[in-house]
């Protein structure tokens, strides 16, 4: 440290617990300007475990858990809108979704689409980047804000924060952690991100907060692992698993980055390919790491070989004027093609000490793992599971189907319910990843799916034993008797 930042350090050390640090105060008793002290105290903010309030001044940043608030986002915030307008604008100017710059915009956002489909590696010049803040970023913001909330639920993220997110791209997980967590949480933020994408990251870090503080690391994340600056909280893989070379070496060497009571927190988009994948990356994973959630291990030395698609979804966005903007130039304007207010996801955290969102208690002589119902087909059983999507039937004729699993299942479980009643209508009102018990359900082979159906009918019952926002049990480690 330098002269000034010790003298700083000693003036903080003996001020912070009697009055809020102001800088133009402090500049009185050393040999600087506020502005120069504001530049010291902002630099060494997270080393010295300082938040700065809405009036420029320094206190001691809570050491509290992150609190546990509502989050369901109707649209971005004004002031990421205006950036992105201000990033479009200055590339095509004023009228940049018309002419020329629309259509080399609008051509990029459709060969993005088309190779995403077919399975292709992205490839960031700078169309691209724009064209991936125009439809991604206002999806991923809001994506990310649920995927924290098991461990926001459970106090689970304490501040302040160690948080490194792979692959960052235009910044949307960036914006939308920091609204989730707070203005009051001290966050260290270290963006991995080698493609041209950074250049839109860097522009919308300036639209965060006093207290994020943002670290642009500008490799591959192969590379970074090998040197990451000490352990970390929180580490975010998002949207990225289909653009690594080996995703499951990257995340196990991820989780060597993590402190042992850290979280590994793998999200995809919710269509069944990227799914599919998150749910093979994870399962590779757990000899070294537990799985906090969604689907917790309930049958200790079982693991699932299912194909894992489970998805949940959050409230639909209101298009950015990004979004409109692009589609109102379109040759086919009454189109949505580049609307994307959809927000449904997949996604999975790890905890290297093993901990778990859920562990109910259930008397294991009277239910059975789900990987025995192959073998009970036609009986009536009774079984536990994890609520893993929200109505796959929704909007179509028919029965309301849920996707179910307990850790152990070897094909896809659906529960149908074919009645209605307070008995059984717990599958339907209960949230994604909430643990039910299922009395009496009926096990039919599904031939078009190869998989089972759990019908709910007349002889069955519905408990839920832990469900988000009001657990019935306690945190635990693992399966409890």
């Amino acid at each position: 440290m330098t002269t000034l930042d010790a003298q700083l350090h000693d003036l903080v050390r003996y001020l912070q617990q009697v009055r809020p640090l102001d800088p133009v105060e402090l500049a009185t008793y050393v040999d600087a300007d506020a502005a120069r002290v504001r530049a010291v105290l902002t630099a060494h903010a997270t080393r010295w475990g300082l938040i700065q309030d809405a009036a420029g001044r320094f206190r001691p940043a809570p050491t509290t858990a992150v609190a546990d608030r509502d989050w369901a986002p109707r649209a971005l915030p004004a002031s990421v809108v205006e950036a992105g307008a201000q990033l479009l604008q200055d590339h095509g100017g004023a009228r940049w979704a018309a002419g020329d710059s629309g259509d080399r915009l609008r051509a990029a956002l459709d060969a993005m689409k088309a190779g995403y489909l077919a399975g292709e590696t992205v490839t960031y010049d700078r169309e691209t980047t724009l064209a991936y803040l125009i439809y991604h970023l206002p999806r991923y913001y809001a994506t990310i804000g649920y995927a924290l909330a098991p461990l926001i639920e459970t106090q689970l993220l304490g501040r302040p924060l160690r948080i490194a997110e792979v692959g960052a791209g235009t910044g949307g997980p960036m914006l939308g952690i920091e609204a989730r967590l707070g203005p009051q949480t001290l966050l260290e933020y270290h963006a991995i991100e080698p493609s041209a994408a950074v250049e839109v990251l860097e522009a919308m870090t300036a639209v965060t907060g006093p207290n994020l503080h943002a670290h642009l690391h500008r490799c591959t994340v192969e590379r970074w692992v090998d040197d990451p600056g000490g352990p970390f909280d929180l580490i975010v893989c998002a949207n990225v698993l289909g653009e690594l070379a080996d995703p499951v070496a990257v995340a196990d060497g991820l989780l060597g980055c993590l402190r042992e009571d850290g979280a590994l927190l793998l999200v995809e988009p919710g269509d069944r390919d990227q799914s599919v994948r998150l749910r093979a990356v994870e399962r590779q994973l757990t000899s070294r790491a537990g799985v906090f959630a969604p689907e917790p291990r309930l049958w200790p030395g079982m693991e699932p070989s299912d194909p894992g698609w489970g998805f949940d979804v959050g409230q639909p966005l209101e298009p950015p004027r990004w979004q409109t903007q692009l589609q109102a130039e379109a040759p086919e304007p009454t189109a949505t093609t580049y609307l994307n207010p959809h927000v449904q996801f997949s996604y999975s955290i790890l905890r290297p000490d093993g901990a778990v969102r859920f562990a109910p208690s259930f008397d294991r002589d009277r239910v059975r793992p789900l990987a025995e119902t192959p073998e009970r087909i036609t009986d009536r059983i009774n079984v536990v599971g994890t609520k893993l999507s929200h109505d796959l039937a929704a909007g179509a004729a028919g029965n309301p189907i849920f996707r179910v699993g307990d850790g152990s299942q070897t094909v896809d479980h659906f529960v149908v319910q074919t009645v209605s009643g307070e008995l059984v209508d717990p599958i339907a009102w209960v949230p994604y990843g909430s643990i039910c018990r299922f009395e009496g359900v009926l096990a039919l082979w599904n031939e078009t799916e190869g998989a089972v159906n759990l019908v709910i009918d007349h002889e069955s019952v519905v408990e839920p034993l832990a469900t988000p926002g009001r657990r019935a049990n306690p945190l635990g480690s693992g399966p409890s008797a």
